[in-house]
């Protein structure tokens, strides 16, 4: 895991990112030096900030970025989404990078990993059903495990398709890869009762997870932010990629922000968030999400309560006052739910309004303090530290372009005068 900042103002965009990487099947073990934040074309006032996997089909995403600024030396686009939309392009059509076997044996990955995921749902349902002592025989496996896969593919395909993912390309996914598909499927479910109809709908569901909004372990966050050549105010495109498939990376667009007249700061966290939230909106996530939970459980208890008690002397009463009381709970709710909402933004609104008259120093001693605050939180808790080591920062403005702040090297400066020197261009 990781923490990261971006903070935007008219003037800059401040970006900070401490430097823990996990490592091994359950993440156990913690690294404090990775690099997150780099410059992505030498000369422009463009950055990438990187949590998630620190590998995209095996490859660093350091090693990525570096060779995609290497053959975009000095390239300019009118616009930053035009950087994100052609780094993302230059990852998808790389054979060199990327050739069609890689991306095949990555492909079988995503898929092995979900169908085990699976199979450990339909196991899963076979121990809770056991426990609670409901009687169960062999001839029912194949309806239970058939719910299981059932309620499976209805959620994934309420997510919604992957940019560029249109009916045309998810046919050719289908035609190119359904064989390699149910290979996977016949290692993974060959000892489990499986009917006709579960098997295709395994089957599908092996097509569908390459082609819709569900990430797996494997996916990795990027953060664009900066200024296009014809912008004059700052705006970031946050996106989550995961493997490519038939020459088109996995991802989907999340948080997108433009500095304008009227949005002239912002505050964006990324990947361990609770901290800054709470921060910047006075409260927890965790305990403002138990807050209104517990809020609904009372008045819910209560109206029960009511109604049960008119109903031992008036069945008919208490039925009806059961009615109209949970239709007003839910009311009150959203009355409720409108005040805290209206009370954060109180308290966020002035926050905003001094970020934006931040000058760029400061905007970078913010950005390095939120990321501090998650890393000391961590420091003082029982939880893994999972967020560490030295915080790099990076600041991104029209006039001065990429501007580090802080940055570790994993050398000694002053024995590798070269290198200093070609980092004094990018990094």
């Amino acid at each position: 895991m990781t923490a990261e900042v971006a903070i935007a103002n008219k003037q800059a965009v401040a970006l900070a990112a401490d430097s823990a990487v996990s490592i091994g099947p359950s993440a156990d073990k913690i690294y404090s030096s990775a690099l997150k934040i780099f410059q992505l074309v030498e000369g422009a006032p463009v950055g990438v900030m990187v949590s998630g996997a620190a590998e995209f089909l095996g490859i660093p995403w350091e090693t990525i970025i570096k060779a995609y600024r290497q053959k975009t030396r000095r390239d300019q686009f009118p616009k930053l989404i035009d950087y994100r939309n052609n780094f993302l392009e230059f990852i998808s059509t790389n054979d060199q990078l990327f050739p069609k076997d890689l991306q095949n044996r990555y492909v079988e990955k995503l898929i092995t990993s979900y169908f085990s995921h699976v199979f450990q749902l339909i196991r899963d349902e076979v121990e809770k059903t056991v426990r609670r002592g409901e009687p169960f025989t062999e001839n029912e496996a194949p309806e239970l495990v058939q719910d299981v896969v059932s309620k499976e593919k209805n959620r994934v395909l309420r997510a919604n398709r992957l940019d560029g993912f249109n009916a045309e390309f998810v046919r050719g996914i289908r035609r190119s890869l359904i064989r390699q598909v149910n290979q996977i499927k016949e290692g993974i479910f060959s000892d489990l009762p499986l009917s006709s109809t579960t098997s295709l709908m395994i089957s599908d569901l092996g097509i569908e997870i390459l082609t819709r909004r569900v990430m797996g372990p494997l996916s990795s966050g990027l953060v664009f932010a900066g200024f296009g050549d014809s912008e004059f105010l700052p705006g970031l495109y946050s996106v989550n990629v995961e493997i490519t498939v038939n020459n088109r990376v996995r991802f989907h667009a999340e948080k997108e922000y433009e500095v304008t007249e009227d949005q002239t700061a912002a505050i964006l966290p990324f990947a361990q968030a609770d901290m800054v939230y709470s921060f910047i909106q006075g409260i927890h996530p965790t305990i403002d999400r138990n807050r209104t939970i517990t809020v609904a459980e009372i008045l819910e208890t209560f109206v029960g309560r009511i109604a049960a008690i008119t109903e031992e002397h008036d069945a008919l009463l208490g039925a009806s006052l059961r009615v109209s009381f949970t239709e007003c709970v839910q009311s009150i709710l959203s009355e409720i739910n409108a005040v805290w909402q209206r009370q954060t933004e109180g308290y966020l609104k002035p926050l905003v309004s001094n970020v934006a008259a931040l000058p760029k120093d400061e905007l970078g001693a913010m950005a390095e303090s939120l990321v501090n605050l998650t890393k000391f939180r961590l420091r003082v808790s029982p939880e893994r530290e999972t967020v560490s080591g030295p915080i790099d920062v990076a600041l991104i403005s029209k006039g001065d372009g990429f501007v580090w702040l802080k940055r570790k090297h994993y050398f000694q400066a002053e024995l590798n005068p070269r290198i200093i020197s070609e980092y004094g261009r990018s990094d």
